[in-house]
Parts: structure tokens; sequence; C-alpha cells
């Protein structure tokens, strides 16, 4: 196999992903990369941030693994089930591996007289939600396996829900405003720290934009406890998505984004 000579800056973009040795100019697809070099594109690194993940280095050679095969789709009531084997399967509370909440107190149901005790009752409330639409949002799929959510819905339809009742942040939107909140994300394990949520976090934007929302709020929590942990994101990753600070409350500091 030919080894492409790169200019310093530039990297290869190919399949599957690619090996640089270290600062030097020089870089080559390895021999288990599909296809060959004529398969291959060349682009600035800041153009393919997003497609590539640094995995490790070794010997002098950092490498790479592609993400750009991350498909982000929209919860519709026939993904039901797949949603609840995401949640079946995956650990998202690093801290208590044994909760499988399956995102049900975000959600634009009224939660009084609704029972959330068992892990049972917890999945098959979601699964109605997600048929009848009141849990909303977005999954991220690898191939066939899902490996991130994000719970996004329309906020004055949420406000009944566990999660925002008896909350501050239970305040009703004037009429003539639609905002999106995004409540929640849950990411796989070994796909996080790399920009999964970021993705579904620009798919949540670019959906709300286009479906008239004015603005996208979300919530994060001051202190990070044993039971909220980190599942709303970061703001870091708010604030690249151009969401600033609106309000404070004394647990929760609240990011928007206008779409208008």
């Amino acid at each position: 196999m030919n080894r492409p000579i790169l200019e310093p800056g530039d990297t290869v973009f190919a399949r599957q992903f690619f090996v640089r040795r270290g600062n030097a100019a020089d870089a080559y697809l390895p021999a288990c990369t599909l296809g060959g070099v004529d398969e291959a594109l060349f682009a600035p690194v800041e153009q393919t941030e997003l497609a590539w993940r640094k995995i490790g280095r070794k010997d002098g050679i950092e490498r790479f693994q592609d993400r750009s095969n991350i498909e982000i789709r929209k919860l519709t009531p026939d993904l039901a089930e797949d949603y609840a084997r995401f949640f079946d399967v995956t650990t998202h509370n690093q801290r208590n591996r044994n909760v499988k909440c399956y995102c049900v107190f975000w959600c634009g149901d009224d939660c009084k007289g609704k029972k959330f005790s068992s892990k049972a009752a917890r999945r098959d409330y979601a699964v109605q939600c997600v048929i009848d639409s009141k849990i909303q949002g977005y999954l991220a799929y690898r191939g066939n396996v899902i490996v991130g959510w994000c719970n996004a819905n329309t906020k004055n339809d949420c406000l009944k829900c566990k999660g925002m009742k008896g909350s501050s942040l239970a305040e009703e939107a004037p009429p003539d405003i639609r905002i999106k909140s995004v409540f929640c994300f849950a990411i796989a394990p070994d796909m996080r720290r790399q920009g999964v949520a970021s993705r579904l976090l620009e798919r949540v934007c670019r959906d709300a934009a286009e479906e008239g929302f004015d603005i996208v709020e979300t919530y994060l929590d001051k202190k990070v406890t044993a039971e909220s942990e980190d599942f709303v994101g970061y703001a870091a990753m708010y604030e690249k998505s151009g969401f600033t600070v609106y309000h404070e409350t004394e647990e929760k500091l609240v990011m928007r984004k206008p779409l208008k």
C-alpha cells in the first residue's frame, strides 16, 4: 500500500480510521483499512473534528477512530421497544449501575397517580409514553445499536411531569413563545467523551428551529449529586452550541439558545 505524503496540519480521512506518525508530515493508512489509498479523502483537521476520535498513542503513533457512522434518529412510536432495550442494557448512572430510569420523569404527562417504584413499572410506562409521543427526543445509533439518547420536549407540555412538577422551573412560557426543553442525556459508557451528546444537541436545535420554536432551554445542576450525576450535560457543551446563562436558581443553571 502506498503511503500518501501530507502537508503538516492535514489528515487522512478514510472509512474506518487513520494513523498519523507523531508530528511528522508523512501519514499512512493501515492495512486493515477497507479499500486503499484511492478511497481516502484529504481534508484539514478542523473539518474532521466531529468525525474522528483519538483512541490512543503507541510507539509514537497516534491512532484515531471514525465516528462519522453515528446516525441521529428522532424518537418515533415504532422505536418504543428499541428505546426501552437501550435502557435495559445500558448503564447510564455510573454511581448506581442498577438504576433504570427509562427517562420517565421528563415527559408530556401528568405524573399525578403514576407509580414509578419498580423497574418494570417504569419500563411499561416509558414504552406507552413513547407510543403516545409523550416522551420525545432523539436516539444516536451506531449501526443497529443505540449508543445515546437525548430527551427534548416542548416545555409547556411537560410542566406536570415528575421532574418539573413543584419546581421553580415549572413556569409556563407565554403563549407566543415556544420553548424546546433539553432535559436529559444518556450515553453508552464506551461512547462517552466522543461528541455523541453534542451531535444529539445539534440535531435538537436544528429541528427546533425548523419546527418554529423560539428558544431551546436546558437546566443544569449547579452541584452534581449521586442522584443527578451529570445527565443534563456540561455547560461547556452548551456554550459551544450557542447557549448562554438566562437564569439561576439556588440549585439550577438555566441556559438558553435563541433560534430567532
